[in-house]
């Protein structure tokens, strides 16, 4: 009888126990607290201001967020943005994979946010695999509205 209480009383506790350690190790790294790394970078285009900032970083995976800012005083109609970045982009959200070839992308509005007023800003987000110990990011950024004719 001693051995069935037992059983019922170790075998939940157990299984509490792997649940917790599991979760612990699925908590991601805060971004703003991982020592030297860089993880911001900022491009200053004709009229725009581009920021991709690292918001949280894991073994394999990180997610960012873009914000281009219009610094002209015209909105930019119908916008999209071009850059470098050797990673895999898994996933966009408050945008879209255009097109992508050989690590350059084009990000385009999905039609919430489709132009950017004067003195406003847009984000997007993204989540993309990396498999290197450093994160690279890009270096410059083309903005690219309903004007610009691109071919890849």
């Amino acid at each position: 009888m001693k051995h069935k209480k037992l059983s019922h009383c170790v075998l939940p506790a157990f299984l509490i126990a792997v649940m917790f350690i599991t979760i612990i190790q699925y908590i991601p790294a805060q971004a703003k607290g991982c020592g030297k790394e860089k993880l911001e970078t900022r491009y200053s285009g004709d009229g725009y201001d581009v920021s991709f900032q690292v918001t949280s970083k894991f073994k394999t995976m990180f997610h960012a967020k873009v914000t281009i800012k219009n610094k002209s005083k015209a909105a930019l109609d119908n916008w999209a943005v071009s850059f470098a970045l050797p990673y895999e982009i898994k996933t966009v959200l408050n945008g879209a994979v255009k097109s992508e070839k050989d690590g350059m992308y084009i990000i385009r509005n999905t039609g919430i946010h489709r132009d950017i007023d004067a003195g406003k800003s847009v984000s997007f987000y993204i989540t993309a695999k990396y498999e290197s110990e450093e994160l690279r990011f890009p270096s410059s950024f083309l903005l690219l509205t309903k004007h610009a004719v691109v071919i890849i």
